[in-house]
């Protein structure tokens, strides 16, 4: 009993115990839309050919809005993913939650990529459907080997051939997912000390070599260091949620430092990662201000970042020339109203499935003969 209280109770940054009472009394889902909205944001540049995104133009040593967003992303997932595995305390709960987070999504969006790709092909359907481009970008993508391109689709755009250029951030987060799984079976997830530790000796190793990311598997350059190093620093935060503050001062001073040492500050530091990451959560868990997002509304923020793209696509296809403002402004509102139907039609039931696979696999090795033996030695012994 005594074990299972502390599992329900587990204390968070001070002095944000709220983000225990429930999903909705934090700005986690709120900050994740707005994460989303600089991806579209930034890709509304990219996708026009036209220069000067805004947070690029900032030289604070943020690439620019999609690459801050991504950021914001990786750390909340971070943090909330180490939450998770500490909450369930089960290995096959944890997978069966991230997969059902995940993947019902993506491959939503992976069809959805193709229904739009065959309304821009100029091949006759036949053709689009049969064409080896066309099953390799489904096949492919759903183990991870990513496509982007579909036969005859987007080619005269001014990003021509990809269809969903954001999908590229997936396998990387899965592998964090895996790091989760590891750090939380091996009992560090638990252990404050022993966790800070490891993730430290992670962040020195990616910041003193860029390079070494790339023995993660499905990670193939060292640019995604900062993004792996923003999940990195949320699942530090995480397991130090009781010893560091969170504090408007603190980031202040973060800033500073950022802007007094920008010359010195190539876009990836560790300083510009550690302050987006502090950031965040400051945001996320602000003891006064508190946005929550309308159930009504839903935690939309997956579909705006998965579905976005091909809409961008789309629409700079159907409106040649368009500036970014407007292409921004369009996407968002379109990609809001399918990011919704995502949701609440398939993300939402998707998660309601939690716990049922979990559950049977628990129940069979419960009934395992040599697992109730074990149980009854176990208690013997006890007794005695």
């Amino acid at each position: 009993m005594r074990g299972m209280k502390e599992r329900d109770t587990i204390p968070v940054i001070a002095p944000t115990a709220a983000l225990i009472a429930g999903h909705r009394d934090n700005n986690f889902d709120i900050l994740r839309i707005f994460a989303a909205a600089l991806v579209i944001m930034a890709h509304s540049w990219a996708l026009t050919g036209t220069p000067g995104e805004p947070i690029a133009t900032l030289g604070l040593g943020v690439p620019d809005g999609g690459t801050l967003g991504v950021w914001i992303f990786f750390t909340i997932s971070g943090y909330l993913v180490s939450r998770s595995f500490v909450q369930r305390d089960n290995l096959f709960a944890f997978i069966e939650a991230r997969l059902l987070r995940i993947y019902p999504a993506f491959v939503a969006c992976l069809l959805f990529g193709l229904l739009v790709g065959l309304a821009v092909t100029p091949m006759p359907w036949r053709d689009y459907w049969a064409h080896p481009q066309t099953q390799d970008y489904l096949l492919s993508n759903l183990v991870y080997d990513l496509r982007y391109r579909l036969p005859g689709v987007f080619t005269s755009n001014p990003l021509p051939n990809a269809v969903n250029g954001s999908i590229w951030s997936l396998p990387a987060e899965t592998m964090m997912y895996v790091l989760v799984a590891l750090m939380g079976t091996l009992t560090l997830l638990r252990r404050t000390w022993a966790a800070a530790v490891t993730l430290i000796g992670l962040l020195t190793i990616a910041t003193l070599d860029p390079d070494a990311v790339m023995q993660i598997h499905f990670i193939d350059t060292s640019s995604l260091t900062p993004t792996i190093s923003c999940f990195l620093l949320g699942m530090l935060l995480f397991a130090l949620r009781e010893r560091v503050p969170l504090h408007g001062g603190v980031v202040i001073a973060l800033m500073a430092a950022i802007l007094l040492l920008k010359q010195y500050q190539p876009p990836g530091r560790m300083l510009v990662c550690v302050t987006v990451a502090y950031t965040a959560l400051w945001l996320a868990l602000h003891r006064r201000v508190r946005l929550p997002v309308p159930d009504r509304i839903g935690d939309i923020s997956y579909g705006l970042y998965l579905y976005a793209y091909p809409i961008q696509q789309t629409l700079v296809w159907l409106m040649p020339g368009v500036r970014p403002p407007v292409l921004f402004a369009a996407a968002f509102a379109v990609t809001s109203v399918v990011a919704w139907v995502s949701w609440h039609l398939l993300e939402k039931k998707a998660l309601k499935l939690k716990g049922r696979i979990s559950s049977h696999l628990n129940l069979r090795r419960q009934r395992n003969p040599q697992n109730v033996a074990a149980a009854r030695v176990y208690k013997k012994a006890k007794s005695e």
